[in-house]
């Protein structure tokens, strides 16, 4: 569903969501919860495509920095888009500096550093960090 529209998204996530209530009105197997959770992200991702993340604030009433309400927006609802994502942390990580503070120590880039990181799957250990290193150094080498 990517590129949808988010009343298109949602109208999909119901019809998965009804016939998942189907299956599990019947007495069978547990139905797989699979496509319900890409549905469920198809649609935030589409209404993260139509409400960017710099356009916020507006409805927030906010004061403070504009990252922080977007680190708390990547989070709830949730954004899934790994571009969307790296663009606000981008833009979290320019405001940090232009603040004369480091963004690695940053709660906010932090933050939505976690949830690039949730959304790639990347590995929560060192050991596995260093098989994607070996991996893409052997792919960057052409094996």
């Amino acid at each position: 569903m990517t590129g949808s529209t988010p009343r298109s998204a949602l109208l999909h996530l119901l019809g998965v969501t009804i016939e998942l209530a189907k299956c599990w009105s019947e007495d069978g197997p547990p139905p797989d919860l699979e496509e319900l959770f890409h549905a469920h992200r198809a649609f935030w991702d589409a209404q993260a495509q139509q409400r960017p993340i710099t356009a916020l604030r507006e409805g927030l009433g906010a004061m403070g920095p504009a990252r922080f309400e977007a680190a708390l927006w990547i989070i709830d609802p949730g954004i899934y888009e790994p571009t969307l994502l790296a663009q606000a942390l981008i833009r979290a990580c320019a405001e940090v500096a232009n603040e004369g503070g480091d963004p690695a120590l940053d709660a906010a880039t932090r933050l939505i550093a976690l949830q690039i990181a949730r959304v790639v799957n990347a590995p929560p250990s060192l050991r596995k960090a260093d098989c994607l290193v070996f991996e893409c150094t052997q792919r960057a080498l052409g094996r």
